[in-house]
Formats: C-alpha cells, structure tokens, sequence
C-alpha cells in the first residue's frame, strides 16, 4: 500500500509539474508571436525554473532573445537545448545562423550537416548549409543547392533571393534576373521587385529599375517603404524634386509613423535644409509625444548644427517624457556624450552612473564612463568598468580594444596584448586593434615586433595610409629620419589630404634646422590638393612661424574662403596678429569669427588676450567672467581671471575669489607650471610669501628659465628680504631678452637692488 501510495503521489507530482510547465511554456510561445518578448522571457524562464532539464523551453527563449538581438543570450539558450537534446533540429540551426553572423561558416557548415544527417532534405538545413558555403565563397556548390531547394519547396523566397545572389557573384546577371522572376511568377511578394530593382541598379539599368518601384508601388499603394526606395533611386540620380515628392507622400501617409517622416527629415538636411527639417521634426514630437527615435534624430540634428544646448534640451524632454523606460536611459546616455564634447566631464560622468544605477548592464554608459576614465588617466577604474563591458559583451571588438587600453595605461602589458589579439582572433581584419598593438610594441620599445605589425597593415591595406604613417612614427622614435621621411612620404602619395605625416615631415625638417624644407613640403601637398583648407591652415601655422606673415595671413584667408564655418584659421591669423602687436587686425579677425558662430569660448578668450595686450583690462575681465559663469570648469579662464584679479584688481573679495578659483584649477591639473605660479602670485598678493615662494618654485622646476616665474620670485624673495636671490632671480627674467608682464619693474628693482637701495 506504502509502495502505491507513493507512485501514486509521484505519478500527481509530475503530472502538476508538466502542467505547470506547459502552461507557462505555451504562454511564452503566443507572447512570443505577438512579439511581446518581455514577457515572452518571463513566461519561458519560469517554464524552465519549473523544469530546468526542458530542452524546449530553452530553445524559444533562444529565439526570444535572438529577436532581442542579445545574441550572446540566444547563443546561450540554443546550446544548452541541443545538450539536454540533441535531435533537436531547429537548435542546430539556429546557432548556424549565429555561426554565420559572427563570420564563422566552418561552425555553421558543422550545424548544417548535423541536421541534414539526421534529415538529409531539411530545407532550412540545405539553405544554412548553401549560405556557409556562399560565405566561403564557394559559390557554385551552394548554387546546385539552391537549385536543389527551389525544386523541393517552390515557394521558399529566401532560396530565390540566395540563388539570385550566387549568380550575381558568379558574374551571371542574365541568370540572376531569371531567378527573381521565377520567384515573383511563384510567389507574388514584394521582396522580389526591391531585389530586381537593385539588380537593375547594380547594372546601371536605372529606367528600368523606376518601373520596377512603380509596378510595387501600384500594388501596394500604402507601403511607405516602395515610395522611399524609389526617393533613394531618385537621390542617386540627382533627381532632388522627383526623390522630395516621393518622400512626402510616403510621410503623409500616416502622420503618426516615425519611419515614414524620418527618411524626408533625412533628405532636408542632406540638402542644407536643416530649418526645414527641425520644423518637421518638431512638429511631430509635439503631436507623437513619444516618438523616440525622431527626437533623438532631432538631437542629432542640433547637434550636427553645433547648438548642444537645444540638443539637451531635447534629450531632457525625452527622459522627462517616460522617466523610466529603456528610451530615458539612452537619452541619458546621449546627455552624457554632450558634456564629454563639452570637457565637462565631471557630468557626463555623474549621468553616465545615473544610468547604470538604473541598469547596471547598460552598455552605451559602461562606454561612456570608461572613457572618461581612460581621458583622465584612471587605469585602474577605467580597467575595472571595461572589464564589465567585456564580460557583458566578450565578443565586442571595440569593448577589447578598449579594455587593452586601459591595461596599457596601466602599464600592464601582457593583458593588453591578449585583448588586442582576442578581438584580432574575432576578425583578423580589425585594423584598431592592430595599430594598438604595434603601439604597445613600440611603447615597450619592442620595435622589431613594432615594425612586423605595421608591415603587415601596409601590405594588406596598401590603399590605406595610416600602415604607413605608424611605421614612420616608430622610425622618427628610433631616429631613423630618412627612413621615417619616406614612410610618411608614402603615406602622403596614398591620401594627398591625410594632413598628420606631413605634420611629422614638417616637425623633422624643423628640428633638422631645414625651415626652407619645412616650408616646401608644405606648400608642395597645397599644389596637390589646392582645395584642402586644412593644408592652407597648416602652411599659414608653419609661415607665421617661421617670420613669413605675408605668406601666412593669404594662407588663413585661402582656409577661411574654403570652409568659411571653420573657426580654427581666424583664430590662428588673430595669434598671428597679436604676435606682431597688430592688435586692430587681430580684433577684425576675431569679430568676423563671432559672426561665423557667436560667442564661442575660443574667440572670447583670444580676444581677452588681445585686450590684455592692450592693456583694457576691465574688457579682459567681464570677457573671462562671462566665460567661467558659462563653464565654471574651464581652468585656463579660471586661472586668467585669478591672476588678473590678483594682478590688476588686488581687493580683499577678488584675492579670495583669485585663492579659491587658482586652488581649483591646480587641483584639477597639478602638474601645470603656469597654474602653480598664479596660485603663488595671488598668495603674493596676500601677503603669504612663504606659501607663495612655494608654488612660484614649484612652476619653476618644470620651467626653470620662464621669464614671469622668475620675475614673480624675484619679487617674492624680495619682499622677504633675500636680495641676493632676488636679484638672481630678476637678472634670469631679464636675460631671456623675452617680453614679459612686468619686464620694466624688474629692470627697476635690479637697478636698485645692485645700488643697495631696494625697499624691503
């Protein structure tokens, strides 16, 4: 009776186990078709946690996470299905697909014909089996079983599409044309009329390719896509008004679709109509509210447009709209990218750990934070976020790479060497994460190894420059300038345009004492690539410098009339102009940049810099206090207006302002002299010689002969009454022969000083 009894309540327990089981299981596969596939997960786990040997439940919660696009999850669940069951067939298959997203069509052949051993007329096997093998570039094998599946099951359109595909790389059109039109006489799907219009495209046969978008478009009259494949043939054509009104048509269809508005929104800015196109989109958030990605295509746009501050703005709105949903974190993410744009890194990190509080997985702010980490020089924070982004995604070549990164900056040079080799055994062609490991080879000195990798990029990528430049770099490290000139020469004569090997060509000539060749370097890439404002940029740097300031004003003003919007050459004519004195020029120079783009910081501070020449000293202070209340991290501002302070407008508030502000900035860059020497002029000022004479010298053991260090000790230590090395100090200032703030007063005191009759 025990014995009875017991099977008895054993036989109750499992059949309440499999009804569970299958309740939840079932429920996950309907969630699963209605594309629910958040709650399709929780139906499934809890259908497995039931039974964690239910092969089934695994296999569809591979293929929830597969159309999640978590393919390291999918991966996952398709494994562990086919271990607990390996007659499971769709399994198999399905991690070939896997196989074959990740480029590898050996795994996937293996998957292939584990099937097709088992059922030698599977047709999704036959088809993975034909696409490893299309992968592999062995075409005509995979065509015979194509042609084999198409004879099968007549109605298979992927057959057709892959079919049409192989002969196309067998260099077949006729042939490929035929079997679209097979497949469209078999199956009337509109998949087949895109496929012959790209042939025709493919094939310059663009009449025919408009037919074949207004056949699909009859038929389907109220499919956007047709009308915006047809824009595209248009765009390409150069077809503007034909591709706009096809775009319109296609967004009026139904005004509540994000993909039918985006592809116009896409058009207008493409053609300069960036007005238009921010109406268009402003519009529709005001009537979808939650219309995601057009306000994040919004930012984008004000971004591009260099207006981050409305970029915010519509990223704050986004998070404000539906504070907790996957969309406010990614809008976070991209507040994030804005301030690091911005140097404002303190709060691009504060937002970055808002997100990861929220989900500690994301892995756009996982990116964001280790950057920042890896900017600031934190090896070891920024070694221990990207080891978590690894972990998340161990396939994620930019994640190794940038893992690597940080165990070079922390000096651990075996670990970035295997992550630069585990994302190279990810895809061999990389080409990030080979130029990092030359790089590491040559920050070990290790340059034999150095040289083999750069070789290796130059021979496998001879189009590409940069093989060419890396190699020229080592060898100027090693002193090999004739063989670094020709490296970078090399690189010049692949991309006449790739501006940073002539920089190097420059810097050798220079150090060489070679100016002339310097210069003609220079001026020779100009007359191959007259129309690169660049170049002219850098032929005005090297002229001014040189003395040349004719030469170099015309090269500016070539830059200037070339990309009008760049503000970089007015701001190195207006330096040019200050440099001579020439203060009115460099004033003109510099309101023609604000009119390009107002109130940029870098134009405000150059034209600080041309007041304080002049000596306007209340100009120079309401521009730096206009500047730091704009962005109160900006520690070259911080540190003007303290020593301006200090300097110029000595009160008690504005030298305890000047404390706090230099304080800051030093704290923030401690190893800069010149923010050292105003914390010291400023406790000057206060009358704290000792902790003055401190940061004064502290800024002068990096620059022992700076002529204003000097100067600003010589008064120190005079003001303390150490004449002797006051007037050591003064005579080091003055014998630089440099002009300096100040130069008349040290002359004064040294006069006084040698006559014995210096104030104390």
């Amino acid at each position: 009776c025990v014995i009875i009894l017991s099977l008895l309540g054993l036989f109750v327990s499992c059949s309440s186990m499999e009804e569970k089981r299958g309740e939840f299981f079932n429920r996950g596969k309907v969630l699963f078709e209605e594309k629910n596939y958040a709650k399709a997960r929780v139906a499934l786990k809890n259908a497995i946690q039931v039974d964690p040997k239910f092969a089934d439940g695994y296999y569809w919660l591979g293929k929830v996470e597969f159309a999640l696009k978590n393919l390291q999850g999918a991966f996952g669940n398709f494994n562990m299905a086919v271990e607990l069951n390996p007659n499971l067939l769709e399994a198999h298959i399905d991690l070939g697909r896997i196989f074959l997203i990740a480029r590898q069509a050996d795994k996937a052949l293996e998957k292939a014909n584990v099937v097709l051993t088992q059922d030698a007329k599977n047709i999704d096997a036959l088809l993975l089996k034909a696409t490893a093998l299309a992968t592999k570039k062995e075409f005509q094998e995979a065509l015979d079983i194509v042609e084999k599946v198409i004879a099968a099951d007549p109605k298979r359109v992927e057959a057709y599409i892959l079919g049409s595909q192989l002969h196309v790389a067998l260099k077949r059109p006729k042939a490929a044309e035929d079997v679209l039109q097979a497949g469209l006489k078999a199956i009337e799907k509109t998949i087949f009329y895109h496929a012959l219009a790209g042939l025709y495209i493919s094939r310059q046969r663009l009449e025919d390719a408009e037919k074949i978008y207004k056949q699909v478009i009859a038929l389907e009259p109220k499919e956007a896509r047709h009308r915006q494949a047809l824009a595209r043939l248009y765009i390409n054509q150069g077809s503007s008004d034909k591709a706009e009104a096809e775009l319109r048509a296609a967004a009026a269809m139904d005004k509540t679709r994000e993909e039918y508005i985006l592809p116009l929104a896409q058009f207008l800015i493409l053609k300069k109509r960036a007005a238009e196109a921010e109406e268009l989109l402003t519009m529709f958030i005001k009537k979808n509210p939650g219309a995601y990605k057009v306000r994040f295509a919004l930012g984008d746009l004000y971004l591009n447009t260099g207006r981050s501050e409305k970029a915010l703005g519509v990223y704050q709105q986004a998070v404000a709209h539906d504070p907790k949903s996957p969309n406010a974190l990614q809008a976070k993410n991209q507040m994030a990218i804005v301030y690091v744009n911005r140097k404002k890194l303190d709060k691009a990190l504060e937002i970055a750990g808002e997100v990861l509080k929220d989900n500690p997985r994301d892995m756009g702010a996982l990116r964001i934070q280790g950057s920042i980490y890896l900017a600031r020089k934190d090896a070891v924070n920024a070694v221990s976020t990207f080891r978590t982004l690894v972990k998340e995604t161990p396939k994620d070549l930019e994640a190794l790479l940038l893992l690597g990164q940080a165990h070079r900056l922390n000096q651990e040079y075996g670990l970035a060497e295997e992550q630069f080799k585990k994302a190279l055994s990810l895809d061999e062609k990389y080409v990030p994460a080979t130029e990092a490991l030359g790089n590491l080879y040559v920050e070990k000195k290790d340059f034999a190894r150095a040289e083999k990798v750069f070789q290796e990029l130059v021979s496998r990528y001879p189009k590409d420059p940069r093989g060419s430049f890396k190699l020229g770099v080592m060898y100027h490290l090693q002193g090999k300038n004739d063989k670094a000139l020709s490296s970078f020469e090399r690189a010049l004569n692949i991309n006449a345009n790739f501006t940073l090997p002539l920089l190097e060509i420059v810097r050798i000539h220079l150090q060489q004492k070679k100016p002339q060749k310097a210069l003609s370097s220079i001026q020779r890439q100009v007359k191959a690539s007259p129309e690169n404002p660049e170049l002219h940029n850098i032929l005005g740097k090297v002229a001014g410098g040189l003395g040349k300031a004719k030469l170099a004003s015309g090269a500016f003003e070539k830059a200037i009339k070339l990309k009008p919007e760049w503000l970089t050459p007015y701001h190195n004519m207006a330096s040019l102009y200050l440099s001579k004195g020439e203060t009115v020029k460099a004033i003109d120079v510099l309101k023609r940049a604000d009119k390009v783009k107002p109130n940029s910081n870098r134009t405000n501070f150059l034209l600080a810099n041309v007041y304080e020449q002049r000596g306007e000293r209340d100009k120079v202070r309401e521009i730096y206090e206009q500047l730091l209340a704009k962005n109160p991290q900006d520690i070259s501002v911080a540190n003007n207006l303290a020593y301006l302070y200090a300097d110029a407008y000595p009160t008690r508030e504005n030298l305890a302002k000047a404390v706090q502000m230099a304080q800051n900035a030093l704290a923030k860059s401690p190893d800069t002299p010149h923010l050292a020497d105003t914390l010291g002029w400023v406790y000057f000022k206060q009358g704290r010689l000792s902790e003055a004479q401190e940061q004064v010298e502290k800024a002068l053991a990096t620059l022992p002969g700076e002529p204003i260090f000097n100067y600003h000790l010589g008064v120190i230590l005079a003001k303390k009454g150490d004449h002797m090395g006051s007037r050591r100090a003064l005579k080091t200032a003055i014998e630089t022969g440099s002009h300096f703030s100040g130069r008349e007063e040290a002359l004064r005191m040294l006069k006084e000083n040698e006559s014995g009759r210096l104030d104390n």
